[in-house]
């Protein structure tokens, strides 16, 4: 049955990129923004667990997007090591 959900999953989220080709943006940048219209703010490694990815593999997603002025890192109040993800006023536009 897991193999089933694992395709299922691996096809799904194929045939997104292909629509999203067009726009700019990747399925992993759309889990992102997810997970920012949930929390306005959550810490990096919180998104990497939310959306099932290794830490190390979310920082170059997040620098495309900072790049392209769609969020914004500052450090976590409490934790140096931590940093906190938003979305900038461009994308809170977009969701308007």
């Amino acid at each position: 049955m897991s193999y089933w959900v694992g395709l299922t999953s691996h096809l799904f989220g194929t045939s997104l990129n292909t629509e999203l080709a067009g726009t700019g943006v990747t399925l992993r940048q759309v889990q992102v923004l997810s997970c920012l219209a949930l929390y306005n703010e959550i810490t990096q490694s919180e998104i990497a667990d939310l959306i099932g990815i290794e830490p190390s593999t979310l920082v170059r997603i997040l620098d495309r997007m900072a790049r392209d002025g769609w969020i914004e890192r500052r450090p976590s109040t409490h934790d140096r090591r931590k940093k906190i993800i938003q979305p900038t006023e461009k994308v809170k536009a977009k969701w308007s």
